[in-house]
């Protein structure tokens, strides 16, 4: 039986983009949030059942005294949201089931990596 992946932008306003990724019958929530000027960071998370299995940062400080701040974040954050999707679905692909992946993604939360 094929399995299909889907993936919904469920919102793409103000400062967050979050989506819903479907591979075969898990459904994963995908969140990217502005932290603010304070920290100047942006991070997207991959959550399977309210926990994290994975994170990325990225950091904005290089532009955020810029006119166009605001449209460069909101890019910054489009592209890590995606990039985050990506790194996610690629690496499900690259495991040979989604509980060695899952196993994996706990060490290395584990381990802070």
């Amino acid at each position: 039986m094929e399995t299909k992946s889907r993936i919904n932008i469920v919102s793409g306003i103000g400062q967050e983009f979050s989506s819903n990724l479907t591979i075969g019958n898990v459904t994963y929530h995908v969140q990217t949030e502005d932290m603010g000027t304070r920290t100047c960071k942006i991070i997207s998370r991959v959550y399977l059942k309210g926990k994290i299995v994975l994170a990325r940062k990225s950091d904005y400080s290089h532009f955020v005294n810029a006119k166009n701040c605001s449209e460069r974040l909101k890019k910054l954050m489009g592209s890590n949201h995606k990039a985050t999707i990506y790194t996610f679905i690629k690496g499900m692909s690259e495991k040979q089931t989604k509980a060695d992946y899952i196993a994996e993604i706990k060490m290395l939360l584990r381990t802070r990596n």
